[in-house]
């Protein structure tokens, strides 16, 4: 009767050991896929972030774009009025200085 006890006994305990590593590597296996899917998680959000930023750069470089181009119009325009000015300041310049020598004659 002990010895028909032990080897229920030892076979349960087998048992029961193999159960147990069966557990641990299904929660290995679960603990590593959801480990993955953290990690996917994280750098699908990461890309998310980049792909908005990267939006939002190109955004701010048109605007820039446009606020360089707009500066460069209006210098050229600011640039033709002093070319005019200095014109007209050399043409009134030679008609004081045809004044002067007429006055001087």
């Amino acid at each position: 009767a002990y010895r028909k006890y032990r080897v229920r006994h030892e076979l349960a305990m087998r048992q029961q050991a193999t159960e147990l590593k069966q557990a641990r590597r299904e929660i290995e296996k679960n603990f590593s896929m959801k480990v993955r899917q953290l990690a996917e998680t994280d750098m699908e959000g990461e890309l998310k972030a980049c792909r908005r930023q990267l939006a939002w750069l190109e955004e701010e470089n048109q605007v820039s774009q446009k606020r360089l181009s707009d500066a460069r119009n209006e210098l050229e325009i600011k640039n033709m009025e002093v070319k005019g000015l200095s014109d007209q300041l050399v043409e009134k310049a030679m008609q004081n200085e045809r004044l002067s020598d007429q006055l001087h004659k």
